[in-house]
């Protein structure tokens, strides 16, 4: 007759490490399963109908998003993406090279929202600091202008910050003139108008909340730069006690100044109201309530 087997009887001991043994693979299975997963589904189906929107195709480097190739007048092209550009995606411990949080910042940008694409060229990925650069992609502003191209450009400089606000004694109720006002716009284009109407019966305050183009907000920045307007003086031309009072104040990273203006409607009476008065326009012709303006 055959040997009979006999049951094995563990310690208490060995018992436990086969279940630690057993719990850590099945963590560790669990975890490449995922990661296999996302990078499946990442790659061949959520890649290609945004690839195609976008204009792109991807070198097929394991682990990797590199640009191989940009359609002409796609969008990528008329951003200034360019082969051989690795996105990276911004997250809260730094920058990642990751198909899927790349592919994440294309639906967002597909749902209307105004985003930032991180590129630094595969040749220089190993230079410390890498040498980024920054596009910004909105489609809505794309699709109004299809004649708007525009350059990646190195990433790190903040964006601007203006502000401009319209006050003064004949502006308080009851006046005859409309209106006193002030008027943010921020560097993610999107702008808040206070307007204070104090012509009727009785004041009223309303808020209107809108969004500029990127060539109006391109058109600012240059217009900022160009006047040179942190060398302005702080006080510019003089107003009445019963004229209105003009104030521009404009930010970038931890840089700010504020220039109180006398008035912008006649002739500039020396080179600094010019330049203060041409920042002044620029800002305020974003204004969409002509009645606002018509100062």
């Amino acid at each position: 007759m055959g040997s009979r087997l006999r049951p094995i009887t563990l310690s208490r001991a060995h018992l436990l490490y086969l279940v630690l043994t057993l719990l850590m693979l099945a963590a560790v299975v669990g975890i490449l399963g995922e990661t296999g997963f996302r990078q499946f589904y990442a790659r061949h189906v959520a890649l290609p109908p945004l690839a195609r929107e976008f204009g792109f195709s991807l070198r097929a480097d394991p682990g990797w998003a590199t640009l191989d190739g940009i359609t002409p007048g796609g969008v990528f092209d008329r951003v200034g993406l360019r082969p051989d550009d690795m996105p990276l995606a911004d997250e809260r411990d730094g920058l990642h090279h990751g198909l899927s949080d790349f592919l994440g910042v294309l639906e967002q940008a597909r749902a209307g929202r105004r985003v930032e694409v991180v590129v630094v060229a595969s040749r220089d990925r190993h230079q410390r600091p890498e040498p980024l650069r920054c596009a910004w992609i909105d489609l809505n502003d794309l699709r109004a202008h299809p004649e708007k191209r525009s350059e990646a450009v190195p990433c790190g400089e903040p964006d601007w910050e203006v502000r401009a606000s319209l006050s003064g004694y004949g502006l308080l109720w009851p006046a005859a003139d409309c209106c006193a006002f002030e008027l943010t716009i921020k560097g993610t284009l999107e702008a808040t108008l206070v307007v204070e109407q104090n012509t009727g019966r009785r004041p009223a305050t309303t808020t209107h909340r809108f969004r500029v183009t990127d060539a109006a907000w391109n058109a600012i920045g240059e217009t900022i730069r160009a006047s040179q307007f942190f060398d302005l003086p702080e006080s510019i031309g003089a107003s009445g006690v019963d004229a209105p009072a003009r104030t521009l104040s404009v930010s970038r990273g931890d840089k700010s100044h504020a220039v109180a203006l006398g008035g912008c409607d006649s002739r500039p009476q020396n080179e600094a109201e010019r330049r203060a008065c041409a920042v002044w326009s620029a800002v305020t012709n974003q204004i969409p309530l002509p009645e606002v303006t018509q100062r």
